[in-house]
């Protein structure tokens, strides 16, 4: 496992920067009233997974908002480690 580091502005192409910006941007407003993400279809607590591993990569998710996504993505786990899909 590598040590993921947030990604420094400078050091990526300015196209690519405002990509990452607007993708922030559609995480956080793409975010539902209780705190999760969902998509079309069913598929569980995956969409605030994928959600919560994109922000923390571009380094916009503090510490206490990722064990809080954390304990609710381990509320969302059956007793065998699945989850509901």
């Amino acid at each position: 496992m590598t040590d993921a580091r947030p990604i420094e502005p400078n050091a990526i192409h300015p196209a690519l920067h405002r990509a990452l910006q607007r993708a922030q941007r559609v995480l956080w407003q793409s975010q539902q009233a209780d705190g999760h993400w969902d998509a079309e279809g069913d598929v569980g607590p995956a969409p605030t997974a994928q959600a919560v591993i994109a922000l923390s990569h571009m380094g916009k998710l503090t510490r206490a908002d990722g064990a809080d996504y954390a304990r609710w993505l381990r509320g969302q786990q059956r007793a065998d480690g699945s989850f509901v899909l």
